[in-house]
């Protein structure tokens, strides 16, 4: 007798006509209950043959296995961002996916003049790396579109886990190197390479806490040119702003024809934060336009509290002609020359960069740009372009590359002795070989 052949076709498709069967009688529980408890011995024979067992299991993880893999997709994991410059007028941006999440993720690169992460902020740029990016590096070539200017990018990944952003910040600080892969050196006596100011970032200044730039549009925000915020560029979030009437006006002032904000009698812009604020190296540059002599004491840079803690730079010393420097100005600096600042409201009518340091930590409540602390009718009549504020007193090398800087971008002349120069010839090829 021929022996009978297992019809796997019936197993497979029996707990399918089953689970139907059961599902066009209404109510599944009620219904399967009683079919269940009447067909006891059919279902008890059906659960000893190992074939059913095996077409049940496979017909589970036909049902519930894509199910399962779906749900261990989580989001990818990004690592550190980096940036090359293989001309003068390119650069490579780079990133790394650490790990997918289980899925292959869209990556892309943003980009631009300011972290798109800061809130109020956005990215000017966006490049889709991959659609289907795998573990490893990836990278994309911008053209820089401003030599001047310092560009932050970060890295994106999304995937069925959700959307993530590179922890890390990438700052691309465009340079002239030379494009060429065997070279050893370059030096040029004929042009900017030789014998010119040194001009650096605020940013590549250790220790900078604070930056208010009014030449930044993005970084001042009002109603009608009346300022209501101005973002601090440093990085760590100490935007300034201005009470109802309070505020200083934007674009109708110029020094040198740079944007400045103007201040008068009423207007002042501070911050509250930090408590304890070490504002030990301070940076300005202004122009006042009062008269000749600073009445009623108006206020440069100071807390926001009546503490003397709090005393900052004011005007009004020497009836009128000179500073008030509170107890933590070691150092004063106007124009690139130490100055007792005993009589400087002439030299001050005119635009000017002031600087003013403590040789050991200071202490105050927030910050407040052109007032007196809280002492009503002690503001500042002028205008205010860029505030520079350290963490510590900076070497006298710094201190002369960030005059520089000012001294560059503001047309503001300071004596060559308080000018960062480029040493020598520099090597412009990327390997330090400087002159």
């Amino acid at each position: 007798m021929k022996k009978q052949q297992f019809n796997w076709q019936l197993s497979l498709s029996l707990p399918f006509e089953i689970w139907r069967f059961l599902f066009s009688r209404g109510n599944f529980f009620v219904f399967g209950r009683t079919f269940f408890r009447k067909n006891l011995p059919f279902f008890l024979g059906l659960l000893r043959s190992p074939k059913f067992l095996i077409a049940g299991l496979v017909h589970f993880l036909f049902l519930f296995g894509s199910i399962l893999s779906a749900q261990t997709v989580v989001p990818a994991g990004l690592g550190p961002m980096s940036s090359t410059q293989p001309d003068r007028e390119t650069a490579v941006l780079s990133g790394n996916l650490l790990r997918t999440g289980g899925q292959n993720p869209t990556v892309k690169i943003v980009w631009g003049d300011e972290d798109g992460e800061v809130t109020g902020k956005s990215w000017d740029n966006t490049v889709v790396i991959s659609t289907n990016q795998e573990v490893g590096n990836f990278s994309t070539t911008i053209t820089i579109p401003n030599q001047e200017k310092i560009y932050y990018f970060r890295s994106v990944a999304e995937n069925a886990g959700g959307t993530v952003v590179s922890r890390s910040l990438g700052v691309l600080n465009p340079s002239a190197p030379v494009g060429v892969a065997d070279l050893r050196g370059r030096w040029s006596f004929d042009d900017n390479n030789f014998s010119v100011p040194d001009r650096v970032s605020p940013v590549e200044i250790s220790g900078l806490q604070l930056w208010l730039d009014a030449t930044d549009a993005n970084s001042i925000h009002h109603s009608s040119n009346s300022v209501t915020q101005w973002d601090d560029k440093s990085g760590n979030g100490y935007h300034a702003t201005a009470a109802s009437g309070e505020e200083p006006t934007t674009g109708s002032s110029t020094i040198n024809d740079k944007n400045v904000l103007t201040w008068s009698l009423g207007k002042k812009m501070k911050r509250t934060t930090p408590s304890g604020a070490n504002w030990q190296d301070v940076y300005i540059v202004g122009q006042w336009t009062g008269g000749a002599t600073f009445d009623n004491v108006p206020g440069i840079f100071g807390g926001t509290t009546s503490a003397n803690s709090d005393n900052g730079i004011a005007g009004g010393n020497n009836s009128g002609a000179g500073l008030w420097f509170a107890a933590w100005t070691d150092h004063f600096y106007l124009n690139g020359t130490s100055n007792p600042g005993s009589n400087v409201v002439t030299e001050m009518s005119s635009p000017f960069i002031i600087s003013f340091s403590q040789n050991n930590a200071v202490s105050m409540v927030g910050y407040q740009v052109g007032a007196d602390r809280t002492n009503g009718g002690r503001e500042w009549k002028g205008e205010f372009g860029e505030v520079l504020a350290f963490n510590t007193k900076l070497s006298d090398l710094d201190r002369k590359k960030v005059q520089t800087y000012l001294s560059q971008k503001w047309n503001i002349s300071i004596p060559s002795g308080s000018t960062s120069f480029v040493s020598s010839a520099k090597d412009s090829s990327g390997k330090n070989y400087h002159g």
